[in-house]
């Protein structure tokens, strides 16, 4: 352990025996700090009642057809418990002015600033939608633009004056000279967009240094002592946003980037750290200084059991009861859902399991491998304890771990199926997929809403019962 987190793990508990609120270990002796809050506080102390609904029945993995065949029908995916549509758009793009005049499809993985939401595509035209949400019941796309990509990921800087547009495994360089998406198509690299206006993104430059196979599949942006930071997964190198030249700074290349991370202060300490995957399990990498990022710790799955983080990893920010957790999945390829798995990194030279979370039912697909995903783990989000999750084909989940108990034994809070047909709602297509709804992730605002995508049919925005609708 470094001296500088010694003393502020010192100074936290410290401040717990001054407060007479120092409790009973919650994990292996010689980890904990003390139930004292962090730089971030702590989270809400009155969390949501654990509804008495067996969930356990939700998903059916067959419809009664012994076959995936029913699993691509809108109608047969329309319940939900716990969480409630509050605005839906089918993401009809503006082509040349208003009205939106063309609806694409391959809607995935989402970023949020402020009001504001970005929507990646995965197929279609690729690129990217951004849409206005600061009235959740009417949500507003603002602009578009098309990359000719094959893009996985959008992310905004933490001032919001960039957009991070990644594609998962381009083939080729380009075509220089040609504008996207023409000149782009199939190309590997990302793209750097200026949003000051979310109106009008300015595409400042594609950036395809040091791209490795998969190497942009996701990235993840940080604003550290003044500059914007693009952290590249596999690869594991960091580089600085510059507006004024055609491509990125590289800065230096961290121990380990195993496809998602999350980058951002310690709850307990707040010093800057990235959390990545690592072989079954994560690693913590500490970034106050991007050019010397610092290995912390390890966690690591033991034995055969089916616990893995390598694939997203997303934490609490603020303490609960002065202790800092992470949830973190796999991604499982064939017919079977796996577990969530929360992680204690207060200190991360001692990480530990803390507890899981199984979706209800574990419900293994008869399609069998050939449906592809089905029911894994894919991307999700955490905000003031309640973890909300994108599970492909099983759609929303909402659980809660912002407590010790809970965090050992999550609870679950509700469901959601995006179903929507763009047509009913002034879309101008339904794009067809193997399964309706195919959701690669759910996120939320600053406000506690829910933003998913349905991958052909749109933007959805939820709120369930602790979102901050005032």
């Amino acid at each position: 352990m470094s001296v500088a987190r010694d003393v502020l793990i010192a100074a936290a508990l410290l401040g717990g025996v001054l407060a007479g609120c120092v409790q009973a270990p919650s994990g292996p002796a010689g980890t904990e700090p003390g139930p004292v809050a962090g730089p971030f506080g702590e989270v809400t102390a009155q969390r949501l009642e654990a509804p008495t609904r067996d969930f356990s029945k939700v998903i059916s993995p067959d419809h009664g057809l012994q076959t995936s065949a029913g699993h691509h029908l809108r109608e047969l995916h329309t319940d939900s418990f716990g969480i409630e549509l509050v605005g839906y758009t089918p993401l009809t793009e503006l082509m040349g002015g208003e009205p939106p005049t063309a609806q694409d499809t391959g809607y995935i993985a989402m970023d949020t600033w402020q009001n504001y939401v970005c929507i990646a595509k995965f197929a279609g035209t690729g690129g990217f939608v951004i849409a206005d949400i600061k009235d959740p019941a009417k949500p507003k796309v603002v602009s578009s633009a098309h990359s000719g990509f094959v893009d996985s990921d959008c992310q905004f800087t933490d001032d919001g004056d960039y957009l991070i547009l990644a594609t998962i495994a381009g083939a080729t360089d380009g075509v220089p000279g040609a504008p996207p998406p023409v000149g782009d198509a199939a190309a590997k690299g990302l793209e750097v967009y200026d949003v000051k206006d979310k109106t009008k993104p300015r595409l400042l430059y594609r950036d395809q240094q040091r791209s490795e196979i998969n190497s942009y599949h996701n990235v993840y942006t940080a604003k550290i002592n003044g500059t914007n930071y693009v952290f590249q997964m596999y690869a594991a190198n960091v580089f600085a946003i510059d507006a004024n030249a055609n491509q990125m700074r590289w800065v230096s290349k961290m121990p380990r980037a195993q496809h998602d991370m999350w980058v951002g202060q310690h709850p307990v300490t707040g010093e800057w750290i990235a959390i990545t995957g690592h072989n079954r399990g994560i690693m913590v990498i500490k970034v106050d200084d991007p050019a010397n990022p610092v290995e912390l710790g390890s966690w690591q799955v033991q034995g055969e059991e089916k616990l893995e983080g390598w694939h997203r990893q997303w934490p609490i920010q603020q303490t609960v009861d002065g202790r800092a957790y992470v949830l973190v999945g796999g991604e499982e390829p064939e017919d079977l859902s796996i577990p969530h798995v929360v992680v204690d990194f207060t200190d991360p030279a001692n990480m530990f399991t803390a507890g899981q979370w199984d979706l209800p039912g574990k419900p293994v697909s008869a399609g069998g491998k050939a449906n592809f995903y089905t029911f894994s783990p894919h991307e999700f989000e955490v905000w003031d304890g309640y973890a909300v999750m994108g599970l492909y084909h099983a759609g929303v989940w909402l659980i809660d771990i912002g407590t010790p108990e809970r965090a050992a034994k999550p609870v679950t809070l509700g469901f959601y199926y995006p179903h929507e047909t763009p047509q009913l709602k002034g879309g101008t297509t339904n794009h067809p997929f193997l399964f309706n709804p195919d959701v690669w992730g759910a996120y939320f605002d600053e406000r506690g809403y829910i933003v998913t995508a349905d991958w052909g049919s749109g933007l959805y925005v939820l709120k369930f019962g602790a979102t901050k609708t005032v």
